[in-house]
């Protein structure tokens, strides 16, 4: 694939030496075939090898003893040479015709170039979208746990399908909107590395360190939009408000707790960073003590007799790697999503009959905060009708 892309890169300045190259790189490994098939003609027909057909022979399953007999390399000389013939009078009548073909390749080329980038910029925009769906429809199951106010009780059945049901039909326009922006941006950084290839020999170095400048702030703000993409998503879920105004929304519900955030997402990040280095590491023992033939547990069912068995353990810790990053960042978004929804939480909520906390008690207590209980006003009136009851 890499050197497709490579050839058709070339095609677009080198289209008329590549045009030619090839056909004549064809036409002289037809000619070199045909030739070397009459050499070894002529060296089997000097040393009178007998050529004669016999029956166990005339079926013969062994390639190599056709290529002994002179009859098999006249045959290849001849259908050569005929071949050889054939395209060199195609090559002189369609001469005006290639011509044309070379100026027409050179048109698509440049068409494909620009579709390739094309390509790229949906490339980019796809993937992101997908993460941003994945994102969202977790965001939505873990929302609804947390706001359930008696749990288990109150979890709506199939979260996770619910979830899925209301961002295909009400959000997939903001999550275009988000995943496009991703894409711009990364658009932008391809485009700035591109131009710095470009001035790789140039001696101007005011324009390679704005371009630098350039890049490390694209790169910042690639990071800043990711994070404020993800916790926008988060409120979309919960609230179902526009793109625009759940980024917004997030901003600043996480400016006024920038230091629970910073730590919340420091100690995350190493947590599950030592969550993945752990897992990896002791399948990655597994796999070693496996592949060298100490386990012989399974030694009926798997072979172990392995000549190198540190490419399979290698791979295998690749593999696990992989899905321990695919599982936590599952947990990383569950964290973020009642995260958010805690903090909302606070400032909505003062633990009131009217606005009770939907944290739940292990939060509740290590923040000294409470639920009231509901008071009970009961009426003089309602004293007496219980006593004349009673009586």
């Amino acid at each position: 694939m890499v050197v497709c892309f490579i050839w058709i890169v070339l095609m677009r300045w080198l289209t008329g030496i590549i045009v030619w190259f090839s056909i004549f790189a064809v036409l002289g490994v037809i000619s070199y075939a045909c030739y070397y098939s009459y050499v070894q003609y002529y060296d089997l027909k000097s040393t009178n090898v007998t050529g004669t057909w016999g029956y166990s022979e005339a079926f013969a399953l062994n390639f190599s003893y056709y290529l002994k007999l002179k009859e098999t390399w006249l045959a290849f000389g001849c259908g050569t040479a005929t071949f050889l013939a054939i395209f060199v009078l195609l090559l002189i009548f369609l001469l005006d015709r290639i011509c044309i073909a070379i100026e027409l390749i050179k048109e698509s080329s440049r068409y494909i170039v620009v579709m390739q980038v094309f390509m790229l910029f949906m490339f980019f925009w796809t993937m992101n979208f997908v993460v941003a769906m994945g994102q969202m429809v977790l965001a939505g199951a873990f929302a609804s746990y947390y706001w359930a106010f008696e749990k288990p009780k109150d979890i709506p059945a199939f979260p996770l399908s619910a979830s899925l049901y209301r961002t295909f039909r009400y959000h997939f326009g903001s999550l275009a909107f988000g995943s496009l922006i991703i894409a711009i941006i990364q658009m932008i950084r391809v485009a700035l590395e591109y131009l710095d290839h470009k001035l790789k020999g140039s001696e101007n170095r005011l324009a390679k360190f704005f371009l630098k400048c350039l890049k490390c702030c694209f790169w910042c703000l690639e990071k800043f939009m990711k994070f404020l993409n993800r916790n926008a998503y988060i409120l979309i879920a919960v609230y179902g408000k526009n793109f625009c105004t759940s980024a917004k929304d997030a901003f600043f519900l996480i400016l006024r707790n920038i230091v629970r955030v910073v730590v919340l997402d420091k100690i995350t990040d190493y947590v599950l960073f030592l969550s993945k280095l752990l897992v990896t590491a002791s399948v990655g023992v597994a796999a070693y003590f496996w592949f060298q033939g100490k386990v012989t547990y399974f030694s009926n069912y798997v072979p172990t007799n392995l000549n190198y068995y540190i490419t399979p353990v290698i791979l295998v810790i690749i593999g696990t790697f992989l899905i321990c990053t695919c599982f936590f960042s599952v947990y990383a978004m569950a964290v973020d999503t009642l995260f958010l929804c805690f903090l909302e939480d606070l400032e909505m909520n003062d633990g009131s009959a009217e606005k009770p906390y939907f944290m739940s008690k292990g939060l509740m207590s290590i923040l000294g905060k409470k639920n009231l209980k509901p008071v009970c006003i009961v009426s003089v009136e309602d004293v007496r009708d219980v006593y004349m009851l009673i009586l």
